[in-house]
């Protein structure tokens, strides 16, 4: 596990790098974590959710790490996700792998919110290249199937990039419905 404690003025944010159940549990945190949020952290395909708690704010989200090369028929395949616990005082973020987005994160903010809005944007990020790509290779797949007859047409290939598409969609559909469920103070500056 790799954890990064990070100070700012008025708040903390705590980073734990692959984490396992136990090393987050001996952690000390300002607050008391419940067992089934740990859980969900740790689950490898759990798909994006907010959860309110008197105590913390609680979202999962999931960053775009698949490679174009990839052949991916699942969520955890397409990607890895991020759990936020959210305070007044103090942001913890537990994941997997690491991101860059989270290494090179500013220490510019004003409150645990505007860190963790600023990654869930650098966190949606991730998904703009491989969209335009998967719509470019859709757009090919088409041109070869009614341009050329589908004359050298791979149905894997297309069986594979429709799965990345269908997949990637979930995902945000699911992602946009935990932030509509999201409520940000409208004078949060950003």
């Amino acid at each position: 596990m790799s954890k990064r404690v990070q100070q700012f003025d008025n708040f903390t944010w705590i980073d734990l790098e692959n984490p396992t159940e136990d090393e987050i549990k001996s952690t000390s945190f300002p607050f008391k974590i419940d067992q089934n949020f740990i859980e969900d952290a740790l689950e490898l395909g759990h798909l994006p959710k907010i959860e309110r708690t008197t105590e913390y704010l609680f979202i999962i989200l999931r960053a775009y790490t698949a490679t174009e090369s990839d052949k991916v028929v699942g969520v955890q395949q397409i990607s890895n996700k991020v759990a936020f616990f959210i305070t007044d005082k103090t942001l913890i973020t537990i994941h997997r792998p690491s991101f860059k987005f989270i290494e090179t994160t500013p220490d510019n903010f004003k409150s645990p919110l505007e860190v963790a809005l600023h990654l869930f944007n650098e966190l949606l990020m991730t998904y703009d290249e491989p969209i335009q790509n998967q719509t470019d290779r859709m757009a090919e797949f088409e041109q070869d199937i009614f341009l050329k007859g589908g004359v050298g047409l791979s149905v894997e290939k297309l069986y594979f990039e429709k799965s990345k598409a269908r997949l990637t969609k979930k995902i945000l559909l699911i992602t946009q419905n935990v932030f509509d469920k999201l409520k940000v103070d409208d004078n949060l500056s950003s």
